[in-house]
């Protein structure tokens, strides 16, 4: 407090010593006879210091007996008409304590150049007992939470699991609000030297500008609830943000019903709520002594937290604006006031479709629904998914909550048509697109290691006593393209496709069905295509081999030698555990068809890479649906979902192709621009 202000005054100052806080200036005026300030000023310090002395005495004059005797108390207390009082009581001493600390902190810095030693060891002991009343009120929310909870028999929401998965998102700034006034700092005060006196005109535009400014003690308060306080503006704004939230966006795309968005928001509402404990006991027992009864929806709940915004300063607004923000940390320990997560959104999402085997569980009523201690395990429908889409645009969080392998394939697939297009992978190669369309899923493969390397090494060799020859050995590796695949079941293309695969000389598959966990194709034996080859046991499918000469001619002429190789019987077994997508967030797919293809072609072929390995299994793909190209198949597919409805026009996508013409239908190689607005919600800092 001491450096807000200026040097002190030489003794043969003849001014008042005074500090004017409206002109932000030493006093200029004469002090009054055996006084250090002028009229003026000895008035207002005179005023200022009954007000914090009246103040201090009704501290120190404050029941204690009011308050809980200790935390443990409060967590034996059983009664919640008790713990109403306890919390009245410790809110208007916090109250009371805080007015003190911003009078004579008022007092202060105006007369006393910030306050003596004193004075600070006294302030600091009040913001400790302040600490102390803040500690106490969250101590009493929490009990009245599990009381409330236990009456209502919902104690199962207090073993709600911790978020896990965090989206890394980025969050948007909420609209404008008025901006807290900075606070003095030691190089917008003058020196020690006064200020030339100012006139009439000249004082009332200072104190009109600082009216407007707020520079009182009272807005630079983080704890303060005068009613200059920015919170309050805050406040109001974040509760008209509340209310927007309720309104479904003007992009949400008509085959969205209004119903779902709002149901989805209203359960949304609903499971933060009942996890923030100053808000669940307001909402299912209030402690107002003039409402009647809980409120029954959510915006009648909305007006009764607006009509207790002078009584609890906003703070339960805060509350619930905070909670309804995606998580930025995870874990039980976090400290981070999000209760969203992607999860979280997606149980309320599939709450409009839950059916009615999934009503009977144990639930609790809450404004004008229920909150179920089970989320529903029914994957979500078409219109689901679209929802979800307007708020996630990331394909790995739709894949965390995707309960079926169908469903993410479908979504892979819909998102390459251009239904869901920011869930498109950036990179992906013509044979991959044909994959993702076909709904295969490509979990591994050697994409960076197949292929052919011919490398010299030089190698010294003792052919007499103390002489050694240099030879140079030509050594020449092999490893041949393979994927590891996973199909839906329900695909009607996984069949012919495995049927076409399995007669191609050029591939070798091994299929298991992973619902039955039966094999559907396996090698009858490993067989090699090249001569010269010392081959591996039937029971391996070689992966890489190796070859070496002096020359070129000898190393051509050389026996090939396996140096890695799949085993069939556990190749499937370590590729489903180290490579499925969906393990890393703790889950595994059953309804799908896992397939290794390995590449059979001969040695002297033109291409041995893993990208025309990739593009035989590709061209196979088009075979079976009857069409020429990859882009053939695209539009062919694009115009079968257009007419089944299965794809419609994205809703605030602007769409650009290559040559800038928005009204171009090719869309393989488009860019999409999307503003969706629900993209904003919930993650306004």
């Amino acid at each position: 407090m001491l450096c807000d202000h200026p040097p002190a005054c030489p003794p043969e100052c003849d001014h008042c010593l005074a500090f004017d806080r409206l002109t932000r200036t030493l006093c200029s005026r004469a002090p009054c006879p055996g006084s250090k300030w002028c009229a003026v000023h000895e008035e207002l310090q005179a005023k200022l210091l009954k007000s914090y002395k009246r103040l201090t005495f009704a501290v120190d004059d404050f029941p204690t007996d009011s308050l809980p005797p200790s935390f443990t108390a409060i967590d034996d207390e059983g009664e919640l008409s008790q713990l109403r009082d306890w919390s009245e009581a410790a809110r208007s001493k916090w109250s009371l304590t805080n007015k003190v600390i911003i009078a004579r902190d008022e007092h202060h810095r105006q007369f006393y150049q910030g306050g003596d030693w004193g004075h600070c060891l006294f302030v600091s002991t009040l913001k400790d007992e302040s600490s102390r009343m803040e500690r106490m009120m969250r101590a009493l929310d929490r009990r009245a939470y599990e009381i409330t909870l236990a009456q209502s028999q919902a104690e199962w929401v207090l073993n709600t699991p911790a978020i896990e998965f965090i989206c890394d998102e980025p969050a948007v700034e909420a609209p404008p609000t008025p901006p807290a006034t900075p606070k003095l700092a030691a190089t917008d005060l003058p020196g020690s030297c006064p200020a030339p006196p100012l006139s009439k005109s000249q004082r009332k535009r200072a104190q009109r500008k600082a009216r407007k400014n707020s520079v009182s003690a009272s807005t630079n308060s983080d704890d303060c609830c005068s009613e200059h306080s920015t919170r309050h503006l805050n406040t109001e704004a974040r509760l008209a943000r509340l209310r927007n939230f309720l309104v479904p966006p003007p992009d949400l795309p008509p085959s969205i019903r209004l119903e779902t968005w709002e149901s989805t928001i209203f359960s949304l509402f609903r499971l933060v709520i009942l996890r923030v404990p100053t808000l669940a006991p307001l909402a299912l027992n209030p402690t107002s002594g003039s409402v009647a009864a809980s409120p029954d929806s959510i915006s009648s709940f909305l007006d009764l937290l607006e009509s207790r915004i002078p009584l609890k300063c906003g703070e339960e607004v805060k509350s619930l604006w905070e909670g309804l923000r995606f998580a930025k940390t995870s874990g039980k320990t976090s400290k981070d006031p999000g209760c969203l997560g992607v999860g979280v959104l997606a149980d309320a999402i599939r709450e409009p479709f839950r059916g009615e085997d999934e009503m009977s569980g144990p639930r609790i009523a809450l404004l004008g629904g229920y909150v179920y201690k089970e989320a529903s395990k029914k994957d979500l429908p078409r219109e689901g998914w679209l929802l979800f889409y307007q708020f996630i645009s990331c394909s790995g969080c739709s894949l965390s909550v995707t309960g079926t392998f169908c469903s993410w394939a479908a979504n892979r697939r819909l998102a390459l048509l251009g239904g869901l297009p920011a869930w498109l992978t950036p990179g992906e190669t013509i044979a991959e697109q044909c994959f993702r369309l076909a709904g295969f899923v490509l979990c591994s493969s050697n994409t960076g290691t197949c292929g052919k390397k011919i490398k010299r090494v030089e190698q010294k060799e003792l052919v007499a006593k103390k002489k050694q020859v240099t030879k140079t050995v030509i050594i020449e590796e092999w490893e041949r393209g393979w994927g590891y695949f996973k199909l839906p079941r329900d695909n009607n293309w996984a069949e012919d496709v495995i049927n076409a695969l399995s007669e191609s000389p050029y591939f070798s598959i091994i299929t298991r069905d992973l619902t039955t966990s039966k094999y559907l194709h396996r090698p009858s034996s490993a067989h090699c295509v090249t001569q010269m080859c010392k081959c591996c046991s039937g029971a391996e499918l070689w992966l890489g081999r190796v070859r070496s000469g002096l020359s070129p001619a000898e190393r051509r002429s050389a026996k090939w030698s396996t140096t890695t190789f799949f085993a069939v019987d556990t190749v499937m077994d370590s590729l489903l555990k180290n490579s499925s997508p969906e393990r890393r967030f703790g889950f595994k797919y059953t309804d799908c068809i896992e397939m290794l293809v390995v590449d059979e072609r001969p040695y002297n072929s033109s291409r041995s890479d893993w990208t025309s390995f990739a593009e035989g299994i590709s061209s196979i793909i088009c075979q079976v649906r009857e069409s020429a190209d990859f882009h053939g198949l695209l539009k062919k597919e694009r115009a079968l979902a257009m007419e089944s409805g299965e794809l419609q026009p994205p809703a605030g996508v602007v769409k650009i192709g290559k040559s800038g013409n928005s009204t171009e239908l090719e869309m393989t190689h488009a860019v999409y621009m999307e503003n969706l607005t629900a993209r904003t919600m919930f993650r306004e800092i």
